[in-house]
Order: C-alpha cells, then sequence, then structure tokens
C-alpha cells in the first residue's frame, strides 16, 4: 500500500479507527484486500448443515459438503455484487462521486466484524455437526438439535454484524465523498429495496402454492 500500512494491521485498525482507515483503504489504494477478504467470508457463510443434508439427497457425501459451499460461496459473491453496484447507484444519485472500486472495497473491509458473527454461528451449529456425523439425516431432528447453543451464539454474532453495518455506513461515506448521515441514507434505501424485493417474492411463492393446490 501507499502508505505502508499492512494487511493485518488494517484488518484491526478498521475495527477502532474505521474513517482514517477507509480513507487509507478506500481513496488510495482501491481494491486492496478485496480478493481475500470476500471468499473468506463467503466460505465461512457457506458452511450450513441444512443445506448440506438438501445436497445430500442428490449426492454422495464425499462430494455434498464441497458442492454445498461452492454454491453458498457463488451465492455469496453474486450478492456481494449486486449489493456493491446497487450501493454504488444509489449514492450517485445523492450526490456521491465515489467509483465501483471503491465502494467495493468499502464493502470488503466494512465486513471485518462479520468474520466474527459467522464464526460463533459456525459454533453454534457443532451440536447439528455432531448428529450428522453420527449418521443422522433427518432434516427436523437435526434442525431441532443445540437450539439453546444457536440462541447463545445467535445473539452475540448479531451484534458483531450490527457493527459491519456501521463500518459499512463509514466506508460509502468515504467511497461516495458523503457526510455519514447520507451514507447511513444510501443503506436504508438499499435494505428498503430488499424488503420489497422479498415481499413481492414472498407474494408470487404464495400465489404458485396456491394456484399448485388447485386454489
Amino acid at each position: 500500500m501507499k502508505n505502508n500500512i499492512s494487511y493485518f494491521r488494517s484488518f484491526f485498525e478498521i475495527l477502532v479507527k474505521p474513517a482514517e482507515t477507509f480513507k487509507v483503504l478506500v481513496a488510495e489504494d482501491p481494491g486492496y484486500g478485496q480478493w481475500v477478504l470476500i471468499p473468506i467470508y463467503t466460505l465461512l457463510a457457506g458452511i450450513n448443515p441444512t443445506f448440506y443434508l438438501v445436497l445430500l439427497k442428490f449426492l454422495p457425501a464425499g462430494a455434498a459438503l464441497p458442492a454445498e459451499i461452492l454454491m453458498m460461496m457463488v451465492v455469496g459473491m453474486i450478492f456481494y455484487w449486486l449489493t456493491v453496484i446497487c450501493n454504488f447507484l444509489i449514492g450517485k444519485w445523492l450526490g456521491g462521486t465515489g467509483t465501483l472500486g471503491k465502494v467495493a472495497t468499502a464493502y470488503a473491509w466494512a465486513y471485518v466484524p462479520c468474520f466474527g458473527g459467522l464464526i460463533l454461528m459456525r459454533l453454534g451449529e457443532i451440536p447439528k455437526w455432531a448428529l450428522i456425523m453420527g449418521g443422522e439425516t433427518d432434516l427436523r431432528t437435526v434442525g431441532a438439535a443445540g437450539n439453546i447453543t444457536m440462541i447463545l451464539t445467535i445473539l452475540p454474532a448479531m451484534v458483531f454484524f450490527l457493527w459491519s453495518w456501521v463500518l459499512i455506513a463509514f466506508g460509502v461515506s468515504e467511497a461516495h465523498k458523503i457526510s455519514l448521515g447520507r451514507a447511513f441514507g444510501v443503506l436504508g434505501i438499499f435494505f428498503g429495496f430488499l424488503v420489497l424485493v422479498g415481499v413481492v417474492i414472498g407474494f408470487v411463492a404464495f400465489a404458485m402454492i396456491l394456484k399448485s393446490m388447485g386454489h
């Protein structure tokens, strides 16, 4: 990097002084670390016992887990870039001057606290994996396992995810050269759009189910 801040140092500094760190990472060296952080993030997000069991119905055990992780990583990468593009366009609409590369870098580094949240969630799924390794393949049985453990890990994990959300605002603010308040506005519009899309998909799915039932 131009001012010799190391990758690992940036990893920790983004947590304690985000404004200064984003200024270096986004403004001076867009793209730095992006292709390391996002694959690792999508890998952690992709290890899911429920999806593994679903694929196990169609694939042998030796192929189901790699296939599940690969599929989830691809979905994660697609969602990442769709998120970046949407926030880039919304930021432009609100007067931002950033580039797509700068917004992408801001998002990649803002995900750093998510690593903590994802690790906690994966730890909470250990009872589920223990059942699977013991030969259990029933989705309901595995799904009901470790509920207390999941609750104990999900709650602190949400703190990490919220932390990332705040960091995204800092990153978008720096990438687009807009105020922090306007950056939160970008995120608000984006999440509102996600909710709208989710509602539309839900209605369409519900209508298709009713149609299939002959109603």
